[in-house]
């Protein structure tokens, strides 16, 4: 099932079951975001995130991408929960392409849970022999270069890059 129709049935029943106003309140300013469709009735205040590099693709994942991303592991539903916002950007990296996606959570208990999670993604994704430590960019056995940061408590970024260099310039 996709989201639309699982959660976007959720949504659609709970304005049903509300009636009159929050109907047509949805109708003339429909979701924006996952966030909101998954919690009707939140008020969801949009987040910029300022990412260093000049984007050929920037986009937010929202709720629903990170629970996507996290899908395999235990905590994937609580860390999503706590979404606040996020932007990816693709970017060009030399000859190649980089990514660079920061995520901002409700607490920094959970961003340490995510750093956590992303790390052993990172770990096994890429075959390192130890999970990255935070802030400080590893590269792979296929040469990219890659990084788990905390930007400041709430705030965490990921970055995949060509380059040594990029990913420093992103741990700052």
């Amino acid at each position: 099932m996709t989201f639309p129709t699982n959660e976007g049935k959720s949504f659609a029943d709970s304005l049903f079951v509300m009636g009159g106003r929050p109907v047509i309140e949805a109708l003339k300013q429909p979701p924006v975001s996952t966030r909101q469709a998954m919690h009707p009735g939140e008020k969801v205040v949009p987040v910029k995130l300022e990412i260093p590099v000049e984007p050929l693709l920037d986009e937010s994942a929202g709720e629903l991408g990170l629970r996507s991303w996290l899908a395999a592991h235990d905590q994937a539903a609580e860390i999503a929960a706590a979404w606040q916002g996020d932007r990816y950007c693709l970017f060009a990296d030399g000859e190649t392409l980089g990514v660079v996606w920061d995520i901002r959570f409700t607490s920094s208990e959970v961003a340490d849970r995510w750093l956590a999670e992303a790390s052993g993604i990172v770990t096994r994704g890429f075959g390192l022999a130890e999970p990255p430590q935070v802030g400080k960019p590893v590269t792979t056995a296929s040469g990219r270069s890659v990084l788990v940061h905390r930007i400041d408590p709430t705030t965490v970024r990921f970055a995949n890059a060509a380059s040594m260099e990029t990913l420093n310039k992103l741990a700052r």
